[in-house]
């Protein structure tokens, strides 16, 4: 007897998730077109919320690929005028400056570094090790009088 799939309740599997295909990780380059016409969506329509959110996702695809210089220019103006600094959001405030510090490090961006790890260090995240560590990656040593100064090497 053939099987039998009951769609009253429940829709057939595509139909119930229409993305569901993209996330395979051979895809890559479709979900990025995905995101990037959504965020062009939401931006038209002023939705702030969503467009962020989208730019961090797709930042984050990104540095998962390992495009660390894309990831870079979509993750550091996002951080500077995200609203979840605002509005209090710490937690995917943190996630955003992991990624983003990720980014910048593979890149070689000093500054960018500084910027997130030096709002990483304040009380509301904790992220100081995975800071620290990052930080010294970049070939800076510590200064041993002071708990949080670095020593940027000259080049």
């Amino acid at each position: 007897m053939p099987a039998l799939y009951d769609t009253f309740l429940i829709q057939e599997p595509l139909r119930e998730d229409p993305f569901a295909v993209i996330h395979n990780p051979d895809d890559t380059a479709t979900r990025i077109g995905i995101y990037r016409k959504s965020i062009l969506y939401f931006e038209e329509r002023h939705r702030t919320r969503a467009v962020e959110r989208l730019k961090y996702e797709l930042g984050l695809l990104y540095a998962q690929q390992g495009e660390w210089e894309r990831a870079l220019k979509v993750l550091k103006p996002l951080w500077e005028g995200v609203s979840w600094r605002r509005e209090g959001w710490w937690a995917i405030l943190g996630a955003l400056g992991e990624v983003l510090r990720e980014s910048a490090v593979s890149c070689g961006d000093g500054e960018a570094v500084i910027r997130a790890a030096w709002e990483g260090m304040s009380s509301s995240f904790l992220l100081t090790e995975l800071i620290e560590a990052q930080v010294l990656r970049l070939g800076w040593r510590k200064v041993t009088t002071s708990p949080n100064a670095y020593i940027i090497p000259e080049t």
